[in-house]
């Protein structure tokens, strides 16, 4: 083989190990499935019929708020003050009023921006999955670099050609690839799509987001309960109600539909930002079909310029004139003495005896940190739950509250549910279910049906369901936690000396459709952001427990909230 087509295919093996080789260097074996996550997470939003929901939503809204602030504000502030003794008697309202427009203008230019991009995702979405984009690369590439590889070793002539036509063939697949998948066309579409969700694939942008929800649960929260209550007084009927205020009457009655709408999105919006990262930190999706066109251009040249016929040459002395092979000569300092040989065929045999051995004598040795029990006690039994109860700014019972992502235990910022029965709307009060209460060494999972036709919790083993922003959410414990998927222990708590511990792992809230775990630790162990250990009091001669714990809400519309618990009863013995 002349230099010149040596050169030739050893180029063509060099670009068959670098296109095998660039999925490893951009991380796309990891960064692949996240991006087919993302696309297949949004799929049920972006489309035309649920962007224009969203729209038509955000209106609703707009509509209501004003009619409030305007006619009803009229109605109810006449005689007192007008808009000033409106504002004063239902500060809630007002508090959300004021907040309305920034959070309108920013949810519709959102929404428009979802819009401007259905094309674009759709075109991303019409391509392989991103699953595949990796072997993309890695097959033609493997393909391209054994094959040139052969065409190098053998020498025989009429086998010489079938190697390097092999070759073109596979060039020019790369080059036709992109073309059948109108790579051309859709992979802008995708640069364009990753350039406008920027700005909104933030944990930033999603937190705030978040708190607008927790904004118009407390302004609608405010309708709801406030103010159309106040209207009913005036003597008007519920008819009357929607027939004087259609746009009040609208968003009362389809709050709980926009709720069920926009709190998945919020999810997906959340789960994705690692997704969103992960794919924008890819090479340019403009560049993807030239990775497949210039590598296949350069194989199928170079295969082809392989392909010449080579000048005739005289054979050496004493060579094989009708053989075809040419003489390989090692030379002194390459040559592997045999010892050398049998060393590094062994090597990997001795390196898997060490595993073995080094693995069977760990195992008998105790792990740093054993020991005993102690004098620690497990409580095995129903720990009765107290009602949860408000006394003016004194909170006891049972309850929980909602801490905002950056907020802390002490001073918040907390949640306010508006259909909490204390005056202080950050509490949700509990009330013991059918069981009484939290039972230890086993589970109380989730009924079938879990949620009601309107996202309501059906869950009424550990606490009847409770009304948050107008939808009931309850706990359950299950094997399986139903949110990450996971296999959880059942709950254990133990004493010592008067002192509770334990684990809570399979603590789940359920709430409008969606799982929130609630445990701690996590279901993989872990205690992220503000979750704390389950700890507490006990006294073991009556029986009063006390348990608290914290539980940051990992992923969902929720995502970075954290639960502040408070359980306490009496505990009850298993018999």
């Amino acid at each position: 083989m002349d230099g010149t087509r040596r050169w030739a295919l050893i180029v063509v093996a060099v670009i068959g190990v670098g296109l095998a080789a660039a999925p490893l260097a951009f991380g796309m074996f990891t960064k692949g499935p996240q991006g087919a996550t993302m696309i297949a997470a949004f799929k049920p939003y972006m489309t035309a019929a649920r962007i224009d929901g969203y729209q038509a939503e955000l209106r609703e809204i707009n509509a209501g708020v004003h009619q409030t602030d305007t006619r009803v504000a009229t109605v109810l502030g006449a005689g007192a003050g007008g808009q000033a003794a409106f504002d004063q008697a239902y500060p809630d309202f007002a508090s959300f009023d004021q907040q309305w427009p920034s959070i309108d203008s920013t949810m519709t230019t959102l929404m428009n921006e979802v819009q401007g991009n259905l094309g674009n995702y759709q075109a991303v979405a019409a391509l392989p999955s991103f699953k595949l984009f990796p072997w993309f690369f890695v097959i033609p590439g493997v393909l391209i670099a054994g094959v040139a590889i052969v065409a190098l070793v053998r020498s025989r002539r009429r086998s010489r050609r079938w190697p390097r036509w092999t070759l073109v063939v596979l060039g020019v697949g790369l080059i036709a690839a992109p073309a059948a998948f109108q790579m051309f066309e859709r992979a802008p579409h995708g640069g364009q799509m990753m350039t406008a969700f920027k700005n909104i694939e933030t944990t930033q942008n999603v937190q705030k987001i978040q708190g607008y929800f927790g904004n118009m649960a407390v302004g609608q929260g405010a309708i709801r309960l406030d103010i159309v209550p106040a209207l009913e007084h005036t003597g008007l009927t519920s008819t009357q109600i929607a027939a004087r205020f259609p746009a009040l009457a609208t968003l009362d009655t389809n709050w709980v539909h926009i709720l069920n709408d926009m709190t998945p999105m919020i999810g997906v919006m959340s789960d994705s930002i690692a997704n969103y990262q992960a794919v924008a930190s890819l090479p340019p999706f403009p560049l993807f079909p030239w990775f497949f066109v210039i590598p296949g251009v350069l194989v199928s040249g170079l295969a082809l310029v392989a392909l010449r016929p080579r000048a005739k040459r005289a054979a050496p002395a004493g060579a094989d004139h009708g053989s075809g092979y040419e003489p390989i000569s090692v030379p002194p300092s390459l040559a592997v003495p045999a010892g050398g040989v049998v060393m590094r065929r062994c090597l990997p045999f001795l390196s898997l005896a060490a595993f073995l051995v080094g693995g069977a004598l760990a195992g008998t040795v105790p792990p740093a940190g054993a020991t005993g029990s102690g004098a620690q006690h497990a409580l095995v039994g129903t720990f009765k739950l107290a009602p949860g109860a408000c006394f003016g700014a004194a909170v006891n019972g049972t309850y929980f509250r909602m801490i905002f992502p950056h907020g802390n235990v002490t001073t918040g910022k907390f949640f306010e549910n508006p259909d909490s029965t204390c005056p202080n709307k950050t509490y949700t009060l509990a009330v013991p279910g059918a069981q009484g209460g939290l039972v230890t060494g086993q589970y109380q999972p989730n009924p079938v049906p879990v949620f009601n036709a309107q996202g309501g919790a059906n869950a009424n083993l550990i606490v009847q369901p409770q009304s948050f922003t107008a939808i009931d959410f309850s706990i359950a414990t299950n094997k399986v936690d139903p949110q990450t998927g996971l296999h959880v222990p059942a709950p254990t708590i133990s004493v010592n000396h008067g002192k509770l511990s334990g684990q809570i792992e399979a603590w789940s809230a359920s709430w409008n459709k969606q799982y929130f775990n609630q445990g701690s630790p996590k279901p993989n162990g872990t205690h992220p952001g503000l979750t704390h250990a389950l700890s507490g009091t006990y006294n073991a001669t009556t029986h009063q427990f006390v348990i608290t714990w914290t539980s940051q809400v990992v992923g969902g519309p929720f995502n970075g909230f954290t639960g502040d618990w408070h359980l306490s009863g009496t505990f009850v013995p298993a018999k």
